[in-house]
């Protein structure tokens, strides 16, 4: 488990793709820039411990 460059957590790999591909899906769906799905992504999350 790491720190990513662009997410507030500290995540394993599967979770790292799992909120990349959220982040996209947002981008998608939505039309926001992926700065902001990766911000609320970030706002919504920050401080939670993920298990491997």
């Amino acid at each position: 488990m790491a720190w990513t460059g662009e997410f507030l957590m500290v995540l394993d790999e599967g979770m790292l793709t799992y909120f990349r591909e959220m982040a996209d899906e947002m981008v998608t769906r939505f039309g926001i820039p992926r700065a902001e799905a990766v911000a609320r992504i970030n706002r919504a999350y920050a401080g939670e411990e993920f298990e491997p």
